[in-house]
């Protein structure tokens, strides 16, 4: 589990982070020969859900945020399988090295 928090310039809203989140994920998702990373509903509510999945991270939307003098607080979670991801990332850099 990876637990991370950032300190963002201005007053933002959960569905905000949300919508980046998603927007990223993809961009990240479509430069890549498989995905790398997933957001989840409520699938994940432990790190033990996620034993098996291919993703090298996968964000969950339960994000706090934190109001701190005009800026925002935000602490955002995210499992991962550490075999199975580590595997899948091998794999497509394997398809890399054998494209070139």
């Amino acid at each position: 589990m990876v637990e991370v928090i950032y300190l963002i310039e201005g007053e933002v809203t959960v569905d905000q982070i949300s919508v980046s989140i998603t927007e990223n994920v993809k961009k990240i998702n479509d430069s890549t020969i498989m995905g790398q990373t997933a957001y989840f509903g409520d699938a994940y509510e432990v790190s033990q859900d996620c034993v098996g999945e291919p993703w090298s991270s996968m964000i969950i939307p339960k994000i706090l945020t934190v109001p701190v003098g005009g800026n925002t607080l935000v602490k955002c979670t995210s499992f991962y399988d550490n075999e199975m991801g580590f595997s899948h990332r091998m794999a497509e850099l394997a398809m890399i090295f054998a494209a070139k």
